[in-house]
């Protein structure tokens, strides 16, 4: 893990898939906002990506708060 201020080549590297899309100059000013945390991940046999993603969960607020709610029900 490491916390600096990203640059502004290394936004656009970053998230090249979107920088044509309306929404990309709000995500570069924000990223260039202050400091960023970056974490480099690894995994010997599985997509590390797909692992993380999973584990923080949805990103739409609402399908988390259901599936939230799912699993407490479970438990």
């Amino acid at each position: 893990m490491l916390r600096r201020e990203l640059m502004k080549e290394e936004i656009i590297n970053l998230y090249y898939k979107h920088v044509k899309k309306p929404y990309f100059e709000e995500i570069l000013n924000y990223l260039l906002g202050g400091e960023s945390v970056i974490f480099l991940l690894c995994h010997e046999t599985e997509d590390p990506i797909s692992k993380w993603k999973k584990l923080l969960g949805p990103s739409d607020p609402l399908e988390a708060k259901v599936k939230s709610e799912n699993n407490m029900k479970l438990k």
